[in-house]
């Protein structure tokens, strides 16, 4: 098996890969989260010519570590094109992470020929927990005007049971704080841009990847009035932020609202939108070649542009379960003014206008066994589910579902580890390696790389690569 360690597929070109090969400089900044069990997945392997940033979540914002079973390693990589490894350079000076990767956008921008057409993706570290933000940014809030340095406070427990009513108030700004450095980085970002004369010629997407966490995690976020947070297929989880900027946009697109159910959209067009700006054709053929799911992305850039409808504005799948879901997302799907949801899905809380209300930290989860179904138009909040009065819709869009879950593909599962022991002995091996730091997992001896086949096989490679899942079966079989 080639992907025991997770991470994305390597026969699917990611979206840095096409546009190298449209001439692009391609650079990433932050969190990857896509891959570490093998060099062959780390960014400048799959497409980016330089990286500054961290594999995997959750990480300290200044000392940059993370912890696996008791085990504290340093979660920081830099490779600027000449072969990558720990971020020594930049981890032993206990610098806010997003500080690090901002000034590091800043010298990218400063030293780029403006002729040669550019990339960057920016994954922020803030305002993910733990909760840390600098002093110049807590101190615009009251609840820190006492603090002397920058790390005297901060929330570093995660998975928390609720809030006190003494404690969430300091919470919240702390979260408030981290927020106001991410508007301060992208007032930085914008400056290097105009400072050397690219922002005129640059397309900016600010977009977000879920909605903000209540109820688990830092448990800081409210989506009022949208229903749910991060992890939900209720609109709080799903129907996240985004802007666009910069001066490819029309002069008579400035300021344009396409929130309307006509413009819907999903996070997965940018590949195309980008792909077709770049002047590139939209298919994968490596992905064709290796049996493996065509592109499902579509441009934006006629919606953007002109105004015309969103390519989802009449079906948007959400969670489509290939295995089983992420933690608590049963699955859901859009089709028009009408939404499905399937399953368990975590963090269904009923957010209010101020925070923290009532309503937080219940219900954590909503049993949609049979499906639940809202009206998006009527009920944006997603409060009165139709299930029962509206049987007609329910079952026509559960059998869509049903029929889009035939087809489903979800990264492979592999493991790297039989058990906590094994698991133990590889993060000893990792912390003598890189020195205290995390990397792919390449250093592994045979014996203790686990050998794992994901029995729950894959209804995409059932349809379409059934000779593999019959080499699984037969591993699985042997041991």
């Amino acid at each position: 098996m080639r992907f025991r360690a997770g991470g994305v597929d390597l026969g699917m070109t990611l979206l840095p890969q096409a546009l190298k090969e449209r001439g692009y400089a391609t650079h990433m900044l932050g969190k990857w989260h896509l891959g570490l069990g093998t060099s062959d997945l780390v960014p400048t392997k799959r497409g980016f010519d330089t990286w500054l940033g961290f594999f995997a979540g959750a990480e300290d914002h200044w000392n940059h570590r993370r912890t696996e079973l008791r085990r504290s390693l340093i979660d920081l990589w830099f490779d600027d094109g000449r072969g990558g490894g720990p971020a020594t350079q930049f981890a032993r000076k206990d610098q806010y992470g997003d500080e690090l990767f901002t000034a590091r956008f800043e010298k990218l921008i400063k030293e780029h020929p403006p002729q040669k057409p550019l990339f960057v993706y920016y994954a922020y570290q803030v305002p993910h927990e733990p909760l840390q933000s600098p002093r110049k940014f807590l101190a615009k809030y009251t609840e820190f005007r006492d603090i002397k340095g920058d790390n005297d406070w901060h929330y570093v427990e995660r998975n928390g049971l609720g809030l006190s009513r003494q404690e969430a108030p300091k919470r919240r700004a702390q979260y408030h704080a981290m927020v106001s450095y991410l508007d301060h980085s992208v007032g930085r970002v914008e400056r290097a841009l105009k400072s050397r004369q690219m922002w005129d010629s640059s397309l900016i997407v600010f977009a977000t990847d879920n909605g903000g966490a209540t109820g688990h995690d830092a448990d800081v976020g409210n989506n009022w009035p949208l229903r749910g947070a991060k992890y939900a297929d209720y609109e709080g989880g799903v129907r996240g932020v985004c802007f666009v900027t910069g001066g490819v946009l029309p002069v008579d697109r400035w300021g344009l609202d396409l929130t309307n159910r006509r413009h819907r959209v999903s996070i997965a067009d940018w590949y195309a939108t980008f792909v077709e700006l770049a002047g590139g054709v939209l298919e994968d053929r490596r992905a064709a070649k290796e049996r493996l799911p065509p592109l499902d992305s579509r441009s934006l850039w006629p919606t953007i542009s002109k105004g015309e409808d969103g390519p989802r504005s009449q079906e948007l799948p959400l969670t489509v379960p290939a295995r089983d879901a992420m933690p608590g997302s049963g699955g859901g799907l859009i089709q028009g003014r009408h939404k499905l949801l399937i399953g368990n899905q975590k963090s269904a809380v009923l957010n209010g206008p101020t925070y923290p209300n009532g309503t937080i930290p219940k219900p954590l989860v909503e049993f949609c066994k049979r499906g639940c179904l809202y009206d998006l138009d009527e009920d944006p909040g997603e409060v009165r589910d139709l299930a029962s009065e509206r049987s007609d819709v329910l079952e026509v869009m559960l059998t869509r579902f049903r029929e889009l879950q035939k087809t489903a593909y979800a990264t492979p599962r592999y493991a790297v580890w039989p058990d906590e022991a094994a698991m133990a002995r590889h993060i000893a091996v990792v912390e003598r390696d890189y020195a205290g730091f995390w990397g792919p997992y390449t250093s592994l001896s045979a014996v203790e790389r686990a050998g794992f086949v994901d029995g729950n096989f894959q209804p995409w490679d059932k349809h379409h690569r059934p000779d593999l899942v019959e080499a699984q079966k037969k591993q699985l079989l042997s041991k």
